[in-house]
């Protein structure tokens, strides 16, 4: 039996004779789960958010645009937009007028 499905079984007994170890491996379990779906949201938000500011550059003189004009567009909440815009690593915020985000060239 190699380590890996020793370190398996292993687990398995413990989890199924002890109640204990049955409530924390079933909230690791969800809290992981959890933490794996906000980064998919975070990341696909961020990508619509990113797509906005990208075509706002093209289609329009608009260098910067304001966290109301594409929480507006994208239907986010504006303290979700300015959240993940601080957090994206291609945007940033313009230095003079802090509710305003562009692309990073």
């Amino acid at each position: 039996m190699d380590t890996a499905s020793m370190a398996l079984e292993i687990f398995s007994n413990f989890v199924q004779n002890n109640q204990l170890g049955a409530a924390i491996a079933g909230g690791l379990v969800i809290g992981v789960s959890g933490w794996g779906v906000k980064i998919v949201r975070d990341k696909f938000s961020g990508n619509k958010i990113y797509k906005f500011l990208q075509n706002s550059q093209e289609n329009t003189s608009h260098t910067y645009r304001s966290t109301e004009a594409i929480a507006s567009d994208v239907k986010l909440p504006e303290a979700r937009v300015e959240y993940l815009c601080s957090h994206h690593p291609k945007i940033r915020r313009n230095s003079a007028e802090k509710q305003s985000w562009t692309i990073v060239s």
